[in-house]
């Protein structure tokens, strides 16, 4: 299983933006839905831009996927996912004492390619939110990500969830995706160039 990270991937500017945007999109109550977790639809403590088309994503946003795919040499049968939102972006803001579901992640990719995401922590908790992958012999790695900071990975394939955010902040990361082949994924086919 591989796992890729590049720390201060985004500027601080950047990444300010993009939490005044979360503040602004939760507070107004646009653009973010409840989730599902724990096996229901409605978890409160969780909110995402997944399964929505209402969703207007800020020029930053758009920017920092191209800035993804620009610093990645991709194979040519890779694509954005498409989503509802139609650009394979997906925001997820995790509220204190929510959590990720123990999930792998659903795919729209097609002709049997998975979903490569390419994510980065926008705004930490105090405590908590660390992700926990488990690789295909059962080892769980658990990721402790900073702010700014790229990680990237096959998460339709691989079961992963999210410990319970804990303190004041919530957590909110933006997710990119793109779908690869798994094969091309893993054996580093596709290559960070910087």
């Amino acid at each position: 299983m591989r796992i890729e990270r590049y720390k201060d991937f985004i500027s601080e500017e950047d990444r300010v933006e993009l939490v005044k945007w979360f503040d602004y999109s939760i507070d107004n109550q646009v653009n973010f839905y409840a989730g599902l977790s724990r096996g229901e639809w409605g978890y409160q403590k969780r909110c995402t831009t997944r399964n929505t088309d209402k969703v207007e994503y800020p020029e930053v946003a758009l920017r920092l996927f191209n800035k993804v795919i620009n610093s990645f040499e991709f194979q040519d049968n890779c694509h954005k996912e498409i989503l509802a939102n139609k650009e394979g972006i997906i925001c997820v803001a995790t509220f204190p004492t929510g959590d990720t579901y123990y999930h792998k992640d659903p795919t729209n990719c097609k002709d049997g390619l998975s979903v490569i995401r390419f994510n980065i922590v926008l705004q930490k908790p105090e405590d908590g939110g660390i992700i926990s992958i488990t690789d295909e012999n059962g080892k769980e790695v658990k990721l402790d990500v900073d702010e700014r900071e790229l990680y990237c990975c096959n998460l339709s394939d691989y079961w992963h969830s999210v410990s319970e955010v804990k303190g004041s902040k919530s957590r909110y990361i933006i997710l990119f995706s793109m779908c690869c082949d798994k094969d091309d994924w893993e054996t580093g086919k596709i290559k960070f160039k910087g």
